[in-house]
């Protein structure tokens, strides 16, 4: 079943995360913060394949409605013995073992690749000099930054040559640092970190994460210049600033981080001028988002799958439920056997109805009683009617 618990977060996710590239741009043309969009997504796409894991739903007799996606299909081919599993062929049991054992350790070397890139930080910053500057206790570091360093008391940190900056260029340096720690995006990166995580082998998880990275920075970008910094002026100090700075941890704010490509993005998304035509753009890209999301929860959840013990599999109990149900029906009756019906065809009547039937084959059973059997089927079936549905 795991193979199909991941197969469902991979499609899931993408179409969340797809839905939210959308909206994304669709409220950013407003001028309004996106990173939430981003980190309830990355919630989304995590929580939904654990709890199948954890708490697998169990197959009904109809298969469920509204399912838009054919991925039902993708769940039959990675679980060819359907939602029961014969123990006779431990191949799928040996498969589910093997992926667990490798997303636990896929979760546990994203948590030592982070939790080791921090502690390395942390140790080397307890060397770097501490020193008020333009009324903010920084960190002097040995040539990183400048960035947010920290997750819950974080702190600003300045290389050396970020204090020969003009006076107005780092006051607008300290302002940025300043509003990620206001916002408190640190911990919200954290948390982006902690859910991927817990889903490490889900690509769609890393685009996330990256995307709330730069949504986090876009915020701040515009939180900056609702101070009344210029649009120009900011622009021009975060492309000095990309050519001077170092990395100082992959996921921590910082002022000019991400590579080329990610700056380009940030300058683009400082264009906050709302017309007519960029309305109906974002409009349109809302739009398109809601569909995403829309099919992503149409998406169908594997089945459960049902493990033999050796002695008894589910069809058979199946077929046995089937036999209680008719003894039932026999004794609830006026004396006479009830009616038996497979697939609206009418049978018979007593157990000997059922003796050539093939449990594996049951779907369902449907047990009519009394007035309503002879309603439906006439008085000879006022002792009762059984219907037995055979899988298709």
């Amino acid at each position: 079943m795991t193979i199909s618990v991941m197969a469902y977060g991979v499609v899931l996710g993408t179409l969340l995360v797809g839905s939210a590239h959308f909206m994304d741009r669709g409220i950013r043309a407003f001028a309004l913060p996106t990173r939430w969009i981003w980190l309830t997504t990355m919630v989304g796409a995590t929580l939904a394949p654990l709890l199948c894991l954890l708490v697998p739903s169990t197959p009904g007799p109809n298969p469920p409605a509204g399912a838009i996606l054919p991925v039902e299909a993708l769940y039959g081919l990675l679980e060819p013995q359907g939602s029961v599993r014969n123990s006779g062929v431990p191949f799928l049991s040996t498969l589910d073992e093997v992926l667990l054992v490798a997303w636990a350790g896929a979760s546990l070397l994203v948590v030592l690749f982070f939790g080791g890139a921090a502690l390395a930080l942390k140790l080397r910053s307890d060397r770097w000099a501490s020193r008020q500057t333009g009324g903010e206790e920084i960190l002097v570091s040995d040539g990183v930054g400048p960035a947010l360093l920290g997750f819950f008391n974080p702190r600003i940190v300045l290389p050396p040559w970020a204090l020969s900056l003009e006076e107005d260029e780092l006051r607008m340096v300290l302002l940025h640092e300043a509003e990620h720690r206001r916002a408190r995006d640190p911990t919200v990166l954290m948390g982006g970190i902690l859910l991927l995580a817990l889903c490490p082998w889900n690509p769609a998880l890393w685009w996330g994460l990256r995307r709330l990275r730069l949504a986090v920075e876009g915020d701040c970008d515009r939180r900056v210049l609702a101070r009344g910094v210029p649009r120009n002026r900011y622009g021009r100090l975060l492309l000095g600033v990309a050519s001077e700075s170092h990395g100082i941890f992959p996921l921590a704010p910082a002022l000019a981080e991400g590579g080329n490509s990610f700056l380009e993005r940030r300058l683009r998304m400082m264009k906050t001028d709302v017309g007519r035509k960029r309305v109906g753009r974002a409009l349109a890209a809302g739009v398109f988002g809601g569909l995403l999301l829309a099919l992503a929860c149409e998406t169908p959840t594997p089945p459960a799958v049902v493990e033999e013990d050796g002695s008894e599999s589910q069809a058979s109990q199946v077929g046995k439920e089937a036999v209680s149900r008719f003894e039932t029906a026999e004794n609830e009756g006026s004396g006479e056997t009830p009616l038996v019906y497979i697939d609206g065809v009418r049978m018979g009547s007593g157990k000997e109805a059922l003796a050539d039937l093939d449990p594996d084959e049951i779907e369902r059973i449907e047990v009519i009683k009394g007035g309503a059997a002879a309603a439906m089927f006439g008085e000879e079936a006022a002792s009762g009617v059984i219907q037995i549905f055979l899988k298709k």
